[in-house]
């Protein structure tokens, strides 16, 4: 027996966890502990808060359990999940796992092609599909997949039309399960007492940043072994209330939401759609957040913006306090000087300057701030620790959920976090992070790509990092991205890019070099909301973002924020040359991954001729691409766009 302990005075939930578990025994014993008088679940609907009770999730998972069976699934079959964070997402989930089957997760901005190849190599029987635009998706490719046999919609609005025979709703399903339970009593019992905790209940993709998403096989044990290692850092009460903003196919909601909840009696809330779910913060602030770093940079680009934009009266508490602020973070993160005196100053400076900021972004009440994906920049973890907010970060992988994280009183900005003490992790000769343990199944249906990256009982993460005096880890970037220059200084681009991103003028950028390049470059994409506010507020007029974006006074702006990362790089590695874009990079035109991380190898093609001008010395370059508008259309836009040389006296 594994006891599992958040140790604090009040109201802990202390489980208590057979080694055996599955997720689905946990969903019952809480059914058992809580029944109606518990909330599970919450979802934003038409303005409301609707709460589900342990009951009702209970209730919904069996019985889709059990209609599942009734529509042919059967031990072993897949459910694929296509569609945004909401309770159906889960109670689709674990009824699969329940019925002995295996759930997959494909992110709901996935094209029909992406729906294809993910639905179609895990061989999935059923999809369980959000609403119509998810429908029409699966529908469109459905004659390419032989083996699915039924489409499952849990928001079926704007269909009454749809007479396709594979299609049914959530609904149907519960009411055929209702259905089923009374010509097979005991069914449902049946199913969870013959799980085991070592049979696959997820099947989640990798981000596919140099090609195709490899299939990540997880058990029952190694998901609750992450979570449990997890809550060792950051203990979780009932109490607590945690928004899921991050994508259910990804392994961090997976642990961080479903699982810990499981675990815990925590419950989990739903935003109305992701459209709203900053409002939705505001509205619920909750004590646990965790959201990709491109949220957390894009809230600190918005916050610095409007206290930049504000007029010199409101922007002076900011001037005042905010350099205070961050002395007395730097301080909390070094454990080091942080007295009576400083303690005081930090709350004159919260009431004055930061409490307002904290309640307008739903954070008043967050005591647990999670970054995931792609590393921040220490300069953004300050920034929120010096508005009070401790924001920290954690590294794992779809095959290792969990390596490294911060704890509550050890959060250091420049690094990932501490190696968790069940983990096993050393650094290569070649500086590549290793990681061993049994941490995931394997890819499904790619015994090969195993073998490749399981080598002598370690994972081979193809991260590349080191190990610090105190434990932490330091994540430098992916391995295959570190680039040599032509005179053989090497750089690294993740490194260079996070710094940028700070920028509240720059949303995203790659950093370019190579052997047949003598120094380093960049595209950038501008921040346009925030750039168009600060055009306005100097008269810089335009009519597209395609001019503002080449505008001179614009350039030198982004000019200043390069140069500010440039002082903190080796002469060798500084960006000579930049370029802002006419268009930002879009997941749809295979530029970012669906989690909304560079493809490289995508981006340096797509951009070829581009890149060839700023390394051949040209000050001009025409572009003319394809344009997809939203409504399907397909233009063409014909536009110049200047490069840039980054002037010697703005670094």
């Amino acid at each position: 027996m594994v006891r599992v302990s958040v140790e604090n005075s009040d109201t802990l939930t202390e489980q208590v966890a057979q080694a055996d578990d599955t997720l689905i025994r946990l969903l019952v014993s809480n059914y058992h502990k809580y029944g109606n008088k518990g909330i599970a679940m919450r979802r934003k609907q038409l303005g409301l808060w609707k709460q589900y009770t342990w009951k009702d999730c209970y209730d919904n998972v069996k019985f889709f359990s059990l209609g599942l069976l009734r529509l042919g699934f059967e031990r072993g079959d897949k459910l694929a999940i296509i569609g945004d964070n909401s309770p159906e997402w889960f109670w689709a989930e674990l009824g699969a796992m329940a019925a002995g089957g295996i759930a997959a997760g494909v992110f709901a901005d996935s094209s029909p092609a992406e729906v294809a190849y993910q639905v179609g190599h895990i061989d999935a029987t059923v999809v369980a599909a959000q609403d119509q635009e998810q429908v029409d998706k699966t529908l469109e490719i459905i004659d390419h997949l032989p083996r699915l046999k039924k489409i499952v919609c849990w928001q079926p609005q704007g269909m009454e039309n749809y007479r396709h025979p594979a299609l049914t709703t959530f609904a149907q399903t519960v009411e055929h399960g209702k259905q089923f339970e009374e010509s097979h009593p005991g069914a449902f019992e049946r199913n969870v007492g013959n799980g085991d905790a070592g049979d696959t209940a997820l099947v989640l993709y990798t981000s596919g940043t140099t090609g195709q998403p490899k299939a990540v096989m997880l058990s029952h044990r190694q998901l609750l072994t992450a979570a449990r290692m997890e809550l060792n850092d950051w203990p979780v009460l009932e109490c607590d209330d945690y928004l899921s903003c991050v994508l259910p196919g990804w392994i961090a909601e997976q642990e961080d939401g479903l699982v810990t909840s499981l675990l815990t009696g925590r419950p989990i809330s739903f935003p109305e759609s992701p459209l709203t779910a900053g409002l939705d913060l505001r509205e619920l602030c909750p004590t646990c957040v965790m959201q990709p770093s491109v949220m957390w940079e894009n809230m600190a680009s918005e916050i610095r913006t409007k206290i930049e934009t504000a007029n010199p009266l409101n922007r002076l508490p900011y001037r005042l306090f905010l350099p205070l602020a961050y002395k007395a973070a730097d301080m909390r993160s070094k454990k080091s000087g942080f007295n009576w005196f400083w303690r005081a100053l930090d709350i004159a400076a919260y009431l004055v300057a930061f409490r307002p900021i904290k309640g307008h972004y739903g954070l008043m009440k967050v005591r647990d701030a999670v970054s995931t994906g792609a590393t921040l920049s220490p300069e953004t973890i300050r920034f929120f620790h010096a508005l009070g907010v401790p924001l920290r970060q954690k590294y794992g992988l779809t095959e290792a959920p969990v390596v490294a994280g911060h704890a509550a009183d050890d959060i250091r900005p420049e690094t990932v976090g501490k190696i968790h003490p069940d983990a096993r992790v050393k650094i290569s000769e070649g500086g590549e992070i290793l990681v061993a343990g049994d941490t995931f199944q394997g890819y499904y249906n790619d015994p090969e790509q195993y073998r490749k990256a399981v080598r002598d009982g370690w994972l081979h993460t193809g991260d590349a990092g080191i190990i610090d005096s105190r434990g932490h880890i330091v994540y430098y970037d992916r391995l295959e991205n570190i680039t040599e220059l032509a005179g053989g200084q090497k750089f690294m681009p993740q490194y260079i890019e996070s710094r940028l991103k700070f920028s509240p003028h720059i949303r995203e950028c790659m950093v370019i070099g190579g052997k047949d390049r003598p120094y380093v470059s960049a595209l950038v994409n501008l921040h346009f909301a925030n750039v168009a506010l600060w055009a306005e507020r100097n008269k810089i007029g335009y009519k597209t973002y395609v001019e503002l974006c080449q505008k001179d006074e614009v350039a030198h702006l982004v000019e200043l924020d390069i140069a500010r990362v440039n002082k903190m790089l080796p002469e060798v590695c500084r960006i000579r040359k930049y370029v802002l874009l006419h268009k930002d990079f879009d997941p749809d035109d295979g530029e970012l991954t669906r989690t909304r991380k560079l493809k490289r190898t995508y981006l340096e093609s797509h951009y070829a001729d581009l890149i060839n001008t700023v390394y051949g010395d040209g000050s001009e370059h025409t572009v003319n691409a394809e344009v997809r508008y939203r409504d399907g259309r397909l233009g063409r836009l014909m536009t110049s766009i200047k490069i840039r040389t980054v002037k010697e006296e703005a670094s």
